[in-house]
């Protein structure tokens, strides 16, 4: 087992909060691109979403683990911005993920970090 200090310090013996975040909906979800096994007769979903979710400790301290797709989804670097259509999904993305935290009071500023998959 590694004895590498963690960057981030969470006390032991406390519970968390975690909020589900569903800013965007995209599909035809092809699911051999996102799972496996393949399961007889399911391929696709119609649409599927991209959940994000808020980690809150009691002391107040906020974690967001993934941003989903932004809105500006157009405006990604190159390599992505160029794939997004060859997956031939329809993405609906009505706000960003900091868009739902703001209307549920929560600034950008109070989120410590974001933990990418």
């Amino acid at each position: 087992m590694s004895t590498a200090k963690l960057p981030i310090k969470i006390p032991a013996g406390e519970c968390i909060s975690v909020k589900l975040i569903n800013a965007v909906n995209f599909g035809p979800a092809i699911l051999d691109r996102f799972m496996a096994p393949p399961v007889p007769g399911l391929d696709r979903f119609k649409d599927c979403p991209s959940f994000s979710f808020l980690l809150e400790h009691p002391s107040g301290r906020k974690l967001v683990w993934d941003l989903g797709i932004r809105k500006d989804y157009n405006n990604y670097a190159p390599t992505i911005r160029d794939y997004l259509p060859t997956t031939n999904y329809t993405i609906d993305v009505q706000f960003d993920v900091v868009d739902v935290l703001k209307q549920h009071g929560i600034r950008g500023s109070d989120i410590e970090g974001v933990i990418w998959r």
